[in-house]
């Protein structure tokens, strides 16, 4: 459910950009594409550290976003800068993020796969739908909040201030 709802919103803020293109311009076209790739990963890097909460393992769900993502963005970006020529803009920047969030999500998921207790592998699950759809619209509506403020800052100045002005 969360990951549907985070990918239709990414989706129709993408179509959002793709018929507005024209007014925005192609940098900050590029920016809303990076953007709307960001949001589901973005969210479901957030769930994963739900679940190693969830596990006890509270270390681990800092982790990830604290320190495996940013390490990745960073590599990213150095290989952004060596393919450019050092020429960095906000949409590659927001790309370098995008890439850097999916990588910390695919180690994120292999290492929570190591953790989820085996028990749970075969066992039968029982479904109580109707609580589980209302609780899930109201976490992915908070986490979809939370990843937007997160990142407020970023979107707002990209939009607003080029990328030679910023520093």
């Amino acid at each position: 459910l969360v990951s549907l709802t985070t990918i239709s919103l990414a989706l129709m803020g993408a179509s959002f950009v793709f018929f507005r293109r024209e007014e925005l311009g192609r940098s900050l076209e590029f920016a809303g594409y990076a953007g709307c790739i960001l949001l589901p990963l973005l969210t479901l890097l957030q769930l994963c550290s739900a679940f190693m909460r969830g596990f006890m393992k509270a270390a681990a769900s800092l982790a990830f976003n604290l320190l495996v993502r940013p390490a990745f963005i960073i590599a990213a970006l150095l290989l952004l800068v060596l393919f450019t020529g050092g020429r960095l803009h906000a949409h590659t920047a927001l790309l370098a993020s995008s890439v850097g969030t999916a990588a910390a999500l695919a180690v994120s998921g292999k290492w929570l796969s190591r953790i989820w207790p085996a028990n749970a592998h075969g066992s039968e699950p029982v479904y109580h739908t109707g609580e589980w759809l209302n609780l899930g619209i109201h976490l992915a509506g908070l986490s979809i909040l939370g990843t937007v403020m997160n990142r407020i800052d970023v979107l707002i100045l990209g939009a607003m201030v080029p990328s030679s002005e910023v520093g």
